[in-house]
C-alpha cells in the first residue's frame, strides 16, 4: 500500500506515530504545524545555551577548580613551607644537607679534574 502526501487535518489529535512520519512515506516535520511543541533545532538550543555559563549550574559532587580550594588542599611541614595567599612553596635546606651536597660538589669537580690531568 502506498502512502500518499496530503496537507490539512487528516489525522485526529493525539493517533500519530513515528511510523506515520517515517520520511520514506514522504511526510516529514515540516508537514506539521510545531503549536505549542516546538521541534528540536540547533539555532534553538544555541540561542537557550549560548549566553550560560559555569556560574549558572550547581556544583553539586564535582567541585568547581579554584585557586582557594587548591591551595587550601595544599600544605607544607618541616623545611617545606607553603604560603596559601599567594601559593609560593619554599624549602630550606637544612645545614648538615647542605654541607654534605657541598663536599659531593667539590669532590666530583677534583676528581674530574684529576682525570683531565691523567689524559
Amino acid at each position: 500500500m502506498a502512502l500518499t502526501k496530503v496537507s490539512g487535518d487528516f489525522i485526529k489529535a493525539g493517533s500519530i506515530t513515528q511510523a506515520h512520519l517515517h520520511s520514506s512515506h514522504g511526510i516529514t516535520t515540516s508537514h506539521i504545524a510545531e503549536g505549542d511543541k516546538l521541534f528540536f533545532t540547533n539555532a534553538r538550543v544555541d540561542s537557550r545555551i549560548g549566553s550560560l555559563s559555569s556560574s549558572d549550574l550547581s556544583e553539586g559532587t564535582n567541585l568547581y577548580y579554584t585557586d582557594a580550594r587548591a591551595r587550601a588542599a595544599i600544605s607544607g611541614t618541616g623545611s617545606l613551607s607553603y604560603n596559601s595567599t599567594t601559593g609560593v612553596m619554599s624549602f630550606t635546606m637544612p645545614p648538615r644537607i647542605h654541607q654534605i651536597l657541598l663536599k659531593a660538589v667539590i669532590y666530583i669537580t677534583q676528581t674530574q679534574e684529576q682525570t683531565q690531568e691523567l689524559l
